[in-house]
């Protein structure tokens, strides 16, 4: 947990990036702070909360494996990649940090990679990491004389080992 203060991870220098994941869940998503590879190279989001990249050459930046909806949702995970054809060579690199601004909230399963990812790639990476979140599953009432006597449950579900408890109330 990033407690928005003074926690981050220093990233070593020297190296080439040229795209990043994270799963990022945020406490708040105005003008938050996500990580600095170098003094010019960020990736923050607006007062909106809207992910951007500044620093990179002409970046892709993919929320949840869509480049279309790039709004942040705090208390949630997010599955955050900016990529780059052109590598950035790091330097005063922060994660959860951007100069003297710290983010708050958890961060999960970052990766740095030394190539552009593509589309196709950044949606297998979010498929296969897509966290498995407490959610509802439809349900279908069996009745019988007014007296339930079964339920067909729906659920996509997260590759459940075991069957999900159910509650009828």
């Amino acid at each position: 947990m990033f407690d928005g203060t003074d926690g981050h991870v220093t990233i070593p220098n020297g190296n080439t990036v040229s795209s990043i994941e994270a799963w990022v869940n945020p406490v708040t998503v105005a003008s938050i702070n996500i990580l600095q590879l170098t003094a010019g190279a960020t990736i923050t989001t607006s007062a909106a909360g809207v992910v951007t990249a500044t620093g990179f050459t002409s970046p892709t930046v993919y929320l949840n494996g869509s480049t279309v909806d790039l709004v942040l949702k705090a208390g949630q995970w997010n599955h955050v990649v900016v990529s780059s054809g052109t590598g950035i060579s790091t330097s005063t690199g922060y994660l959860g940090r951007v100069s003297t601004s710290y983010f708050k909230g958890t961060m999960d399963a970052v990766r740095f990679y030394n190539r552009a990812l593509t589309a196709g790639e950044v949606t297998q990476l979010y498929q296969e990491n897509e966290v498995c979140l407490p959610h509802v599953a439809r349900a279908a009432a069996i009745m019988t004389n007014g007296l339930v006597v079964g339920a067909t449950i729906t659920d996509s579900g997260c590759g459940y080992t075991n069957a999900p408890m159910v509650t009828i109330q």
